[in-house]
């Protein structure tokens, strides 16, 4: 009987060791199982970030494509404006007589000269990146002006 007493016994402390050893090497199999979940939810985040990222890079390109367009447009427009503006003056230079056809056509080469660098210029635009776009539109504007100014002044 003690025999099988000390059978038993040797067969529980077996199983009992290897119960043991097989815990750890559970436990840490479900470690490992739990590190690389939270890998996976770290890659499926950062997939996220980096597609709202391209997202927010696609809107902002789309936005200044926009701006960029909705400005030459109304740039476009206002040289039209300007061209009856020079093709009047052209006329008045034809049918004046005296001082102001004089002064009329002294002004008129140069306001070509000023209209064909601003219409170079303003399609230079169209190729300007974000970062020098507010420098290259600043300088068309300030060549508006002088445009502008210069044509005004022509009738005086």
């Amino acid at each position: 009987m003690r025999q099988s007493i000390a059978s038993a016994m040797a067969s529980v402390a077996i199983s009992a060791l290897l119960y043991a050893c097989e815990q750890p090497g559970h436990a840490e199999q479900q470690k490992e199982t739990q590190a690389a979940e939270q890998a996976n939810g770290a890659s499926e985040q950062n997939a996220n970030s980096q597609a709202q990222a391209n997202r927010d890079i696609v809107n902002a390109r789309t936005d200044f494509a926009k701006a960029r367009e909705d400005y030459l447009h109304q740039k476009r427009i206002d040289l039209i404006t300007l061209d009856e503006k020079i093709f009047d003056l052209e006329t008045r230079a034809q049918t004046a007589t005296g001082k102001t056809r004089a002064n009329i056509t002294a002004r008129l080469p140069d306001i070509r000269a000023e209209r064909s660098d601003f219409v170079n210029h303003m399609q230079t635009l169209n190729t300007e990146s974000g970062a020098a776009w507010d420098t290259a539109k600043a300088d068309l504007d300030k060549e508006w002006d002088r445009l502008k100014n210069a044509v005004d002044r022509a009738t005086e």
